[in-house]
């Protein structure tokens, strides 16, 4: 599931976890 969390959340911008 992760997978497709990660790119939707690049999408929004709205939350940076990725970079953290």
């Amino acid at each position: 599931m992760a997978a497709l969390l990660l790119p939707l959340d690049a999408a929004v911008g709205d939350d940076d976890d990725q970079l953290h």
